[in-house]
Parts: C-alpha cells; sequence; structure tokens
C-alpha cells in the first residue's frame, strides 16, 4: 500500500482503526522476519537410532525425504544460506556435510571422540564442534572441510553457540561445571565462568549480554551476565524438568526451553519467569523455531516423532513420524531443486 493511500484510509478510519492499521503495515510481532515469513522452509530432523535425517516441509507438516548419514546423529545446524547441513556423527566421530538441494551426503569431516553439537558462524565461514569424551572443541573451516585448531576445554563439553556478534564462542562443560569462552578468530580460551550445576546448552539474547545456560542435572535455567561472568538468575524449572535444548525467540521476548523426562517445554520471559508449560511428546530434546518465528519443532526420542507447536496459541497441534530415535532439529528455508 502506498504513503498516500495508507495516509487517506488513516483520515477515513477512526482513530484507534488507523493506528492499527498504520502498525499492522510495517510490524512483525513474530520477531522481525520481515520478507522470510512469506518463504517456505524444511524442518531438518537427526535421528541418533537410525542414523539419518528426516526432511519435513514447514508448510504441509509432511514428511518429504531423508538422508543416510551415519551412526549417532546428535547435533544438527543448517548453514546461514540454507544450502548446507552439518551433523555430529557421535558414532563414527565425524561431521557429515549434507547438500541440501541434492539431498546427499557430500564428505566427512574427522573431528575427535564424541561430537555432540555444532555451532555455525552468522557468516557461514566457520564451525565450531564440541567433542564430550574428547574434551576438545574442534575449528572447522567449512568451505574447505579443514581442520583448523582443536581446543582444549573441560569435561564433557556439550552446548556450544556463537555470541551474536560472532567474535566468541561459548562452550558449556558438564563435568567442568564451567563455560568456556573461546575466541572465535583465535580459538584461545579466553574465560572460564565457574556455574556448577553441570551446564548443558547455551543460547543469547540477541544483544548478547545475557547468556542462557541449562542445567540438566538441576532442572534450573541460569541467566549468566556475559560481562562479569555472574550467574544473575537461577530459575527452577516445573518439578521432574531435566532440560536439554534452548531456542531463543528473534526478539529475544521469548525463550522455550526442552524439558526432557517431563515431557514438556516451557516458556519463559526475558527474565527468565515461567509464563507457560507445554505438553508435547516423552522426553522432548533438540527444538527449532521456524524461519517466521510462528511455530516451534520438538524431537521426540522415546516416540520417534516430532511435536510441532503453534505459538500464536501455545498449543501442540500435530505429531509428525520421524526416523528412530530423533534428537537434533534445524530448521532453513527451502533450497531451490530446480534452478
Amino acid at each position: 500500500m502506498s504513503a498516500f493511500r495508507l495516509t487517506l484510509a488513516a483520515l477515513l478510519l477512526p482513530a484507534g482503526t488507523a493506528l492499527l492499521l498504520a502498525v499492522g503495515g510495517c510490524s512483525n510481532p513474530g520477531g522481525g522476519a520481515g520478507d522470510r515469513a512469506s518463504l517456505p522452509y524444511q524442518i531438518y530432523v537427526g535421528n541418533e537410532g537410525s542414523g539419518d535425517v528426516t526432511i519435513l516441509d514447514g508448510i504441509t507438516r509432511k514428511k518429504v525425504g531423508a538422508i543416510p548419514v551415519g551412526q549417532g546423529p546428535r547435533g544438527i545446524q543448517a548453514s546461514p544460506d540454507g544450502r548446507y547441513l552439518y551433523v555430529a556423527l557421535s558414532g563414527v566421530d565425524d561431521i557429515a556435510v549434507i547438500d541440501l538441494e541434492a539431498r546427499r551426503k557430500l564428505r566427512t569431516i574427522r573431528i575427535g571422540a564424541d561430537p555432540d553439537e555444532i555451532a555455525v558462524s552468522p557468516d557461514g565461514t566457520r564451525l565450531f564442534v564440541s567433542n564430550g569424551k574428547a574434551e576438545t572443541v574442534t575449528a572447522v573451516n567449512a568451505a574447505t572441510g579443514s581442520v583448523e585448531r582443536v581446543i582444549p576445554v573441560s569435561g564433557e563439553p556439550r552446548g556450544i553457540r556463537f555470541t551474536p556478534d560472532a567474535r566468541l564462542v561459548y562452550v558449556a562443560c558438564e563435568v567442568g561445571g564451567e563455560v568456556a569462552v573461546l575466541d572465535a578468530d583465535d580459538g584461545h580460551v579466553r574465560e572460564r565462568f565457574a556455574v556448577g550445576r553441570r551446564p548443558r546448552s547455551v543460547a543469547f539474547s540477541p544483544d548478547g549480554a545475557r547468556a542462557i545456560i541449562l542445567s540438566e542435572s538441576t532442572g534450573e535455567l541460569l541467566l549468566l551476565d556475559t560481562q562479569s561472568g555472574s550467574v544473575r538468575a537461577a530459575v527452577r524449572l516445573p518439578q521432574g524438568s531435566r532440560p536439554t535444548d534452548v531456542a531463543v525467540r528473534r526478539d529475544g521476548r521469548r525463550i522455550f526451553v526442552t524439558n526432557g523426562r517431563a515431557g514438556t517445554v516451557t516458556v519463559h520471559d526475558p527474565s527468565g519467569a515461567l509464563l507457560r508449560v507445554i505438553r508435547v511428546g516423552p522426553r522432548p530434546w533438540g527444538l527449532a523455531l521456524s524461519p517466521d518465528q510462528k511455530v516451534l519443532y520438538v524431537a521426540n526420542g522415546p516416540s520417534n516423532e516430532v511435536s510441532v507447536v503453534d505459538l500464536s496459541n501455545y498449543r501442540e497441534i500435530d505429531r509428525i513420524a520421524v526416523g528412530q530415535g530423533p534428537r537434533g532439529v534445524a530448521a532453513a528455508r527451502t533450497p531451490d531443486r530446480n534452478p
């Protein structure tokens, strides 16, 4: 709608209606997705038991393919441009690189013992991989597949994530009870934040001021001040929760946590306060937000399904059968298979 027509409509409508029209034409309550909201997308689910990745159409919620990847897929991440998928194969100590347009495995990269999670830099050029049993992080050149460095950290590194400005990489080390902060350029350990509580996963507020850390063993959500390294809040999750994965809405106003044995996803505000508890399938593990931030996809390991949660009303609206033992989930725009 042109500016002239919008102004004319505003003059002809009651004041309150005109305001809603003006705001509705430019806002995006789903978190600033912009034109990404109208693009088709796909959901990728790593199945630890069957050694493959299930592809789901995000619009129809139908299974559209499966790609064999190798033994024990865990962490799974798409490249920012949606062309590639990176899958940590804990059973063979590799990363599988998947061409999403061709739907085939391009290559594997030898990483280290027990690769668990993968962080992809915002520009897609670098991968950092946590290796649980090796107690290391491996930095990889995404274009060439070459290992650039192997960085020792403390016991059982699991969750790993780039900061929003891409300058640092945070690693949650379960046995070590700390979060290691790595320099994204040279890999050296810049800080070690002692948090205790066996930290499992990590995410960030959009401004990078807070890290959201999950403790699977104590059932807590921790808010870490990234400047001081101090825990600003420790939020006890509902009884029986064993949190495993966390996602933050693009605008930072909602935090989503899978709670393992509790069979739920909890929804929190930026302070960590509990807003809602959503019942999903048994033992939910990984989760991913759709590109338009309107739908949440949750892997339910024992039932071999993915729960689909409508975030307009915070209700599970579907369960989709996938492979055996689904664990990691990633979302990306649908690749153009017919250029």
